[in-house]
């Protein structure tokens, strides 16, 4: 019984350890994405974005992979992938947003649909 307790602790501990892991890198990975960075900076922030996409269903990932994408010069890659987490979510108002921004001066018509979409979703402010 002893056994299966100590092993079930060090299951929840390495759990606990990959989340913490998962959630430091996505915010170093934020972080680095909010300016001008080098091919080896952006190598570190690749693989940033790998240590938090383990064991993570979250789009977030898939988001940071897509603005490392733009940040790369890769805006096709990055509109596929924007595109991709707004199908699987078509309430992700960040990934709208997002597609929005990738396509505001390449893509007219998909800038006006994800405008619209950011629209939708937004929720209504009252007058003050």
């Amino acid at each position: 019984m002893r056994i299966a307790a100590v092993l079930a602790a060090l299951v929840v501990a390495a759990w606990f350890a990959v989340g913490v892991r998962q959630a430091t890198s996505t915010g170093d990975a934020q972080q680095r994405l909010g300016g001008r960075a080098t091919p080896a900076e952006q190598a570190r922030t690749a693989t940033l974005i790998d240590h938090a996409a383990l064991l993570n269903p979250d789009s977030g990932v898939d988001l940071l992979r897509a603005r490392l994408d733009l940040a790369r010069g890769d805006r096709g890659t990055a509109v596929r992938r924007f595109e991709a987490v707004t199908r699987r979510e078509p309430d992700n108002i960040e990934a709208w947003t997002q597609l929005a921004f990738a396509t505001a001066q390449t893509d007219r018509a998909t800038f006006r649909r994800a405008v619209a979409q950011v629209r939708r979703l937004s929720p209504a402010v009252p007058a003050p």
